[in-house]
């Protein structure tokens, strides 16, 4: 068979190359089926297989498309360097590859750790091939050193640790669990989630059968001095189980016994922007290898959306479990409920008898250091005077948006600065509308069949910088708004799209209960 390659173009860090059959029968799509696309190394060394396209090309029979995921081809490591060609096999029969198209237009730079290193893909034409080089700009060879040096001081002593660790627990025979965070000084509700219920169940206790778990904690900001690093060691080494739920940075560099079992309770639903590997080649994505590339799982809320964050990890998707988001179980507990809205009744007294709209974007910035938000696309007067006595606006920012809120002094009796609230899903049982942008607040609000609107006045520029994971306008579970004064228009109407979000809920959730928290300790710790 002669296989000519038509077309080259990405999808965030998907590579797709579109093909076309050239003495394939234009009547009979069948061919496609038994058809295989690899990477093959040049010397033979490397083989990645392609997937076939999710998009279906039935217009042309004749059409054959495949992607490869360039920072994890299956092995969850990027692609070496090296050059590849298209080994394509159709009815066990390897095919003739040529190139009809001009790829140089498809090449792409992907810089990463603080954009001293990139990985560039190019393309050649004849024979058709795809290069991956690494390239480095020059660093301060001293200070590398000493870096790479503090790295392999922390993994002996790390090592050194777990040998003694694992030694002397299989004499004791029981397991020990730690709940970690590099990103904050309490824990996060999915982390909380899943320890309370083990407490709850009596998996702590020394007289549970099997002896139990032993739990440990490590909270530390990211911004921790070394003093406290140590002690953080030494209770990573005597972890079996390790639940983290959120990136950790010292494990970008620690790398973990390889009995030690390492789940990602994601602190966020799906939400649109990208994150991780899926931002390769933005500012403050990962490197080649990360923290991600050590989950042994990840912690999902359905199977629809396992591809989206097998991706953002660079991992494989059967290491993506689909069994709820712990911290669901609390939101839909009605004694918790009651006692949240108690809790906020009385922090904001105004709220009571009122209609609540809650304004909770997400970031903008690079990170955390910089996260900021452009207040001045907000007209406080307008919306103050548009919403009425009768309306309340509660503003919650970002946790990492670190400026207040500037609320007029003349408006605080029906507008409040909610950023005290920790728990951002407390503030959605009194909530009646919900104005976001890109945010994965979206994720637990939907459960409240409740309106949404989305105010994003630089989808385009926030597409370009962070990049979706789907076309925006069409998933968002509500109206999209561009302009201040169509927000206005969709409260003042009431338009606010909410069909939208039937699906979006029964995409986002395989389970509607509370009993998520259990579904992680048993798929886990029991293996069941």
């Amino acid at each position: 068979m002669k296989i000519s390659v038509t077309a080259v173009r990405w999808e965030r860090i998907l590579l797709h190359v579109e093909m076309r059959a050239e003495d394939a029968d234009g009547r009979d799509p069948s061919w496609r089926e038994n058809v295989t696309v690899s990477l093959a190394g040049e010397k033979g060394k490397a083989l990645f297989s392609m997937l076939p396209d999710r998009e279906a090309r039935e217009a042309d029979p004749c059409l054959l498309s495949a992607y490869i995921n360039i920072t994890n081809p299956g092995n969850c490591r990027c692609i070496p360097d090296g050059d590849y060609r298209l080994q394509i096999e159709a009815a066990g029969a390897a095919a003739e590859v040529t190139c009809a198209c001009d790829p140089d237009a498809a090449r792409r730079r992907f810089w990463y750790d603080m954009q001293t290193q990139c990985c560039c893909i190019q393309f050649l034409k004849a024979p058709f091939r795809i290069r991956v080089r690494t390239l480095r700009k020059r660093q301060n060879a001293l200070k590398r050193l000493k870096k790479d040096l503090s790295h392999e001081a922390v993994n002996a002593y790390y090592r050194a640790l777990r040998a003694g660790a694992k030694a002397g627990g299989k004499k004791a025979g029981r397991k020990t669990v730690l709940f970690l965070s590099e990103q904050s000084t309490a824990p996060g509700t999915n982390l909380t989630a899943v320890r309370d219920r083990m407490r709850e169940r009596g998996l702590d206790r020394a007289d549970c059968p099997g002896g139990g778990f032993e739990i440990l904690e490590s909270f530390r900001d990211r911004g921790a001095g070394r003093k406290s690093l140590p002690e953080v060691i030494r209770r990573i080494a005597r972890a079996d189980y390790i639940f983290v739920d959120d990136h950790v940075p010292l494990l970008d560099y620690l790398i973990l016994d390889k009995s030690t079992v390492l789940v990602q309770l994601w602190h966020a639903g799906v939400g649109f922007k990208s994150s991780g590997y899926s931002r390769w080649g933005h500012p403050g994505c990962p490197a080649p290898f990360s923290c991600h590339r050590q989950y042994t799982y990840g912690i999902v809320s359905s199977r629809a959306v396992i591809p989206i964050f097998s991706e953002i990890w660079g991992i494989n998707d059967e290491q993506v479990l689909a069994t709820g988001l712990p911290r669901i179980d609390r939101f839909l507990d009605p004694q918790h409920r009651a006692l949240a809205v108690q809790a906020l009744e009385e922090q904001f007294p105004m709220i009571r008898q009122k209609r609540v709209i809650t304004f909770a974007p997400t970031y903008r910035g690079r990170g955390k250091l910089d996260a900021d938000y452009p207040y001045e696309k907000i007209d406080f007067g307008r919306l103050y005077e548009a919403l009425g006595e009768d309306t309340v606006v509660l503003f919650r920012m970002h946790p990492w948006v670190k400026r207040p809120v500037p609320i007029p002094q003349a408006m605080a009796d029906r507008m409040a600065d909610a950023g005290t609230v920790r728990d951002i899903n407390d503030l959605f049982y009194v909530t009646d509308l919900l104005i976001t942008d890109y945010s994965s607040a979206i994720c637990e609000y939907s459960l409240m069949d409740r309106p949404m609107l989305f105010y994003a006045f630089d989808e385009k520029e926030y597409a370009s910088s962070r990049g979706f994971h789907r076309e925006y306008e069409e998933y968002a579970p509500g109206r999209v708004c561009r302009t201040f004064d169509e927000l206005l228009e969709a409260i003042d109407k009431g338009d606010y799209q909410q069909e939208k979000a039937k699906r979006y809920v029964e995409e986002q959730f395989d389970f509607r209960d509370t009993g998520s928290s259990d579904r992680v300790i048993d798929r886990i710790l029991f293996h069941s």
